[in-house]
């Protein structure tokens, strides 16, 4: 027997010893309980004696006792003489009648002495309450105030009202009605509503109803179907107002609503009828009305009564065209959640004129691990992940932007307490212990929990539990909360294995079905807008022309709208204001971001400021705001002064032949011209062959070296106004060797490989495409990567029957154990590296098992390398092109025509010691290899090795800083250039002999009887403190 059986029969057991005296109790409450209903009849008139004699509140008008007004108390008006009655105090009633004898006009105004509202409240104790004017009754009826009355009182309802009018005068309400309850209209008279009613009851009518000039029916529209709707078989003459409130109504094509009940109601729409909605007014034509809101066409048809869904607008409709702000508050800070002046921002971002939205963050930043609002789980298992004494200031700033008209998006890091992408490392509790090991308590905390809520039977890893918990748990009880508060969501850590961006969009639109959901991975079939996050600020400022694409791309979509299959994904583009992310000095000149963000808008698309805040006064910090102030003025003066931008007068140019090694010439002069006269330079963008630059006027030089020049070189040009306006176009050149001849090849790259082997892609095809395959062994003291590629048409001979394979080593050394699986190793690599696969990454480790700590190198290589492919085709290994550290650092990345080493104070040294090889010494900071990638060229003959062509840049703090380039040809000539701006400036060749002014030979070129030489040079003058030096270093043979 269940226990359910059990407490069932204890239940009945109890209940039949007990059922006599339950019977007598029964008895007794209810008579206890039970009012008898009283009846007062007016017996006043206005010949009585007193200073208020027509007040409901003397007993004289009674017949001696006033009623107790309750609601078992029924009403009755009796007398022939004309009756001017007050309501001095708020009155509840069950009933009122105007009996056979009330013969006159009869007004019941809702006032008191002081010209205060009195409100008549009618609340039947059981059933519904009631209005009865008696067939013999005569005169006109009204509630409401007297003329003159400044603020009249209401009609209450807190029960359905039954208004049966029978005399021959009219019943009117001159005054709003309220309340829940419905309305039902019967009788041989006419009823009148003259208020602004906002009742949300349904209203029936099966005698006569009229709706005079002014006054108003509301409606609450809900769900498809989901409605008060005005119905009955009787009369209703329609000259007032009907105001919809659709804020929850359904955005569904199709979706209807019986407003008026046409086919049994006898209806008149009137010359003054109209209709509007809360946030807005309907426009009429030929009897039907029209309105957009909520993303959504709704058409009102007086024929058919009916209100209909038309057209549906994209989600993310109400920020095309728009701008607004972004910040961050710091949710681990305490104090600042604390002590935050939420009046004080509202108000003074209220102040700036346009701003549409703001996007600040539910979570820290981009950990997901405290949150500036309490919850019930997180503060429970970790009280200082949330604000001190629960205060919840997300709550308080979505209300205060609602209620001053501008929309809000919450920013939320999706990796949850878990901390799935950046670990523990970045934890707001970590501590390293002395085994040099990131610990968190938060994280073990959520853990621990994690694992008593679920059961990791019922998912495929641990990930995906934690994932599901995140929603569940964290975001079902935020979106549930705040619900409409929340117009939006910016859900970071968009990769797949951080979090189920399905189940998160799911939840948010569960609460608010309106919302847009967005996610850092961009382009999704789910969300509703870009994120607009631009190339990592690590790497570029947000202002660099290597994030124009995303603002040219807007600009091509229709209306602003990108499309991943049949979604529509509006537009957004996220801008850091500094030079990093909440903080930093401002980089935009204000041309500059006046002429983007309003070509963005034009254009349909979105435009989002980042700025810093000042804690201490509890808003933006002043240069953000002046900047913002400015903008407004400078975007002004621009649509006026600036009119016009320069346009390229060819989409594409031929810029003709090029021979590998030999110098090439062109110009780009008048190739763009400009409608306001303004002087126009030219540019190369970033992102293409770096072998071409381009002078302001136009003139193209440069010297193509590399064998991956080989073949259609294309460039993007950039026309600018010098008013922050620009125009593109595309420049194709051909490369061919010095034969004149060019050599086929075809580029094939692998790409985030990952320690877990889950989402490795190489071709741009993903590991779970069948013809792409990456397994992880021992070998000795190292780790092997086997990777390939098959069923590919890669020497485009059309035939898809060439495949690709090779192995990258990661060297390891003697002496250790090895215990490799899809998840994790602690193989040991270099001379003093252990290596893990932490986190889905490289674990390139120090003594915490988790990083590469200063001083120490780990080495990866290529060997193996087999292609099949058609005969006389042949692959060489173009080098590793990207390396990047657990901290979003980029270690390490390709130029666009070859091997490009960025050293920088946060980021490890690198030496190239062939072109299969490449060694990473960390030189300032702990980092973990997260992503490794490179690239192949399958060529059709083997032409000779030329060295890589490849950028270094020395940060400053250095005198004379010396460098070794080793390439792996026979001895030759070499090509020094220098820059001091790697983007704009133009590299200045220097012919390097024993001894230079500037830069000195120190020794080589040295043949190593290995197949490389070495080259050592070095600077003959020191860098200032923060500078930088870039160096390009050609060989030719």
């Amino acid at each position: 027997m269940n226990y359910n059986s059990l407490s069932r029969m204890a239940f009945s057991s109890i209940k039949s010893k007990k059922a006599a005296l339950l019977l007598v109790l029964g008895l007794v409450a209810l008579a206890a309980g039970s009012a008898q209903a009283a009846v007062y009849t007016w017996t006043g008139d206005e010949t009585a004696t007193g200073n208020d004699y027509a007040d409901w509140n003397y007993d004289n008008n009674w017949g001696g006792t006033a009623p107790t007004f309750v609601n078992t108390d029924d009403i009755k008006i009796a007398g022939t003489a004309t009756l001017d009655q007050y309501i001095r105090t708020h009155r509840t009633i069950r009933s009122l009648e105007f009996t056979s004898s009330n013969t006159g006009a009869t007004q019941i105004g809702f006032i008191a002495a002081n010209g205060a509202d009195r409100d008549l409240t009618f609340s039947a104790d059981t059933g519904n309450s009631s209005l009865t004017v008696d067939a013999s009754a005569s005169g006109d009826k009204t509630l409401g105030s007297f003329e003159g009355s400044v603020t009249p009182g209401e009609v209450v309802l807190l029960s359905n009202l039954d208004v049966t009018h029978n005399g021959t005068g009219n019943l009117t309400f001159a005054c709003e009605i309220r309340g829940a309850g419905n309305l039902n209209v019967a009788g041989s008279g006419t009823t009148v509503f003259s208020g602004t009613n906002t009742y949300t009851g349904n209203t029936t009518v099966d005698g006569a109803l009229t709706l005079s000039e002014a006054a108003q029916l509301a409606f609450t529209i809900g769900t498809n179907g989901v409605n008060n709707a005005l119905s009955g078989s009787g009369a209703v003459s329609l000259d007032g107002d009907f105001l919809l409130d659709l804020t929850g109504a359904g955005r569904t094509l199709g979706d209807s609503w019986q407003i008026v009940d046409v086919d049994t109601l006898m209806e008149t729409f009137g010359a003054t009828f109209s209709l509007a909605s809360t946030a807005g007014s309907f426009t009429e034509t030929n009897g039907v009305w029209s309105i957009s809101e909520n993303g959504a066409g709704y058409e009102f048809s007086e024929n058919t009564g009916l209100l209909t869904v038309v057209t549906v607008l994209p989600a993310a409709h109400w920020m095309s065209g728009e701008w607004g702000i972004g910040w961050r508050f710091r949710a681990d800070d305490k104090t600042q959640i604390a002590n935050w002046d939420v009046d004080t921002l509202v108000s003074q971002v209220k102040s700036i004129p346009g701003v549409n939205h703001v996007i600040f963050n539910l979570s820290d930043a981009a950990h997901g691990d405290a949150y500036i609002a309490p919850h019930s789980v997180l503060t429970a298992i970790n009280p200082g992940s949330t604000p001190d004494n629960d205060r919840d200031l997300f709550m308080e700033m979505a209300q205060g932007f609602q209620t001053n008209g501008i929309k809000v998006i919450a920013y939320v890091a999706a990796q949850g307490p878990a901390m799935l992408k950046h670990g523990a490392e970045a934890a707001y509790d970590s501590v390293e212990v002395s085994s040099n090991v990131y610990t968190s308590v938060a994280m073990d905390n959520w853990s621990n929990y994690v694992y008593g809520a679920y059961n990791i039977g019922d998912f495929a890893d641990e990930r995906e539990m934690y994932k599901r918990a995140f929603g569940e748990v964290i975001l079902d009880e935020y979106a549930a909360r705040y619900g409409r508060l929340i117009d939006g969501w910016w859900f970071d850590n968009g990769a797949v294995e951080n979090f189920d961006a399905e189940l998160l969009f799911a939840i948010a639109k569960q609460y608010n079905p309106n919302c847009v959901v967005s996610t850092s991975a961009e382009l999704s079939l789910q969300s509703d807008y870009l994120s607009g996050h631009p190339t990592p600020l690590a790497s570029y400022p947000a202002n660099d022309l290597i994030n124009l694409p995303m603002l040219t791309a807007i600009e091509a979509a229709p209306d602003g709208y990108l499309y991943k299959g049949t979604q529509p994904n509006l537009g957004h583009m996220f801008m850091a204001l500094g030079t990093a992310w909440n903080s930093g000095a401002i980089v935009w000149p204000l041309d500059q971001a006046a002429d983007w963000m309003t070509r963005c808008l034009n254009a349909g698309g979105s435009w989002t400021w980042n700025v810093d805040l000042t804690d201490a006064d509890s808003i933006l910090r002043a240069d953000s705001a002046t900047f913002l102030t400015d903008l407004i003025a400078e975007r002004a003066a621009l649509a006026v002064s600036n009119v016009a931008s320069p346009i390229f007068s060819q989409d594409t140019y031929d810029g003709g032949n090029a021979k590998l090694g030999v110098a090439y010439t062109g110009s780009l002069a008048g190739s763009a011209t400009d409608a306001d006269g303004d002087t126009v330079t030219y540019a190369i963008a970033p992102g293409g062959p770096d072998w071409l630059v381009a002078s302001t006027n136009g003139t193209l030089s440069g010297t193509p070296y590399n064998t991956w020049d080989l073949g259609t070189n294309r460039f993007t040009l950039v026309a600018a106004d010098g008013k922050g306006r620009i125009d593109l176009a595309e420049l194709e050149i051909y490369v061919t060797d010095e034969s004149g001849s060019d050599i086929p090849h075809f580029q094939i790259s692998f790409d985030n490989l990952r320690g877990n082997l889950s989402d490795g892609t190489i071709h741009g095809l993903p590991i779970s495409d069948p013809n792409v395959s990456i397994t992880k062994a021992t070998n000795g003291n190292d780790v092997v990567y086997s990777l390939s590629i098959i069923n590919q048409d890669l020497d485009n001979g059309g035939t898809f029957t060439d495949s690709l394979s090779w192995d990258i080593r990661v060297a390891g050394f003697s002496n250790r154990t090895y215990n490799v699986n899809s998840n994790d190793s602690s193989v040991t690599l270099g001379s003093s590296v252990p290596v893990g696969t932490i986190n889905n990454e490289f674990g390139i480790s120090g003594g915490d098992n988790s990083f590469i700590n200063p001083g120490e190198s780990v080495q990866f290589s290529v060997e193996n390398i087999v292609l099949t492919a058609d005969a006389g085709f042949s692959t060489q290994f173009d080098g590793f092109s990207g390396l990047w550290g657990t901290k979003g650092t980029y270690i390490y990345g390709e130029g666009a025509s070859g091997l490009e080493s960025q050293v920088t104070t946060n980021n490890g040294a690198l030496t190239f010691v062939t072109n299969t090889v490449l060694v990473v010494t960390s030189t300032s900071i702990s980092e973990r290899i997260r992503d490794l990638d490179g690239s192949f060229t399958v060529l059709a003959a083997v032409p000779a090795v030329t060295n890589a062509s490849f950028t270094i840049i020395q940060d400053g703090g250095q005198d004379y800083p010396g460098m070794t380039y080793t390439r792996v040809i026979t001895p030759g000539a070499y090509l020094i250039e220098t820059s001091t701006n790697l983007i704009t400036s133009s590299w200045i060749l220097r012919s390097v002999g024993p001894a230079e002014s500037d830069l000195t030979i120190v020794s080589g070129p040295v043949d190593n009887a290995d197949g490389t030489e070495t080259l050592s040079f070095r600077l003959n003058q020191g860098l200032d403190a923060n500078s930088s030096l870039f160096i390009r270093i050609n060989g030719t043979e």
